[in-house]
């Protein structure tokens, strides 16, 4: 129920609640959470529990102005929505090759080697394949999903890359063969 508050005051960005009228909280959430039923009390209370707990750890931050309350995603409550978003991320599987491989280059200072092992672990969960150390490879289009990456890490353009190349050389039979692909493209 956590990530469901959070995803909702993020996506409407900014919820302005009409203080003077305790009913429109109520409407305004419900509006939000569509599955939260009218009479049901335990949907409720977990919805006010998970608002107060995100309160109280600093993701939410609530002002008032006269009769106004602003409720808004704090930098840590930004932060666990990108590593939810993160942590879902997925490559999309076509039916058919391009005939193009992604090269991914990587060059990732010392003094960030945390973010750069981070990195490495979220390119072998989607599916990459390391050359070297900082080469990867992937046969599909992920052009969107490692710009989702760069922005969550921090990295700049010239820190990571993604290349498409028609070939491989002396890696490419192997690497065909561990993805499934055939030469016929699509």
């Amino acid at each position: 129920m956590t990530m469901k508050v959070l995803r909702g005051v993020a996506t409407a960005g900014l919820i302005i609640l009409a203080a003077q009228s305790p009913l429109f909280a109520v409407r305004l959430w419900k509006g939000i959470f569509k599955d939260l039923k009218e009479g049901n009390v335990r949907e409720r209370k977990r919805l006010y529990d998970a608002y107060t707990y995100l309160k109280r750890c600093g993701m939410l931050q609530v002002k008032y102005q006269g009769r106004q309350m602003f409720i808004s995603l704090t930098a840590e409550g930004k932060k666990k929505v990108g590593k939810d978003d993160i942590d879902k991320l997925t490559i999309a599987q076509p039916k058919g090759w391009d005939g193009q491989w992604r090269l991914l280059l990587f060059d990732v200072p010392t003094r960030e080697k945390s973010k750069r092992e981070a990195l490495r672990g979220k390119l072998i969960e989607l599916g990459f394949t390391m050359l070297q150390k900082s080469v990867w490879v992937h046969p599909h289009e992920c052009a969107n999903e490692v710009a989702i990456l760069k922005r969550f890490f921090g990295f700049d353009d010239g820190a990571v890359k993604v290349i498409p190349v028609p070939h491989l050389g002396g890696d490419e039979g192997r690497l065909m063969k561990l993805y499934g692909l055939t030469t016929e493209h699509t």
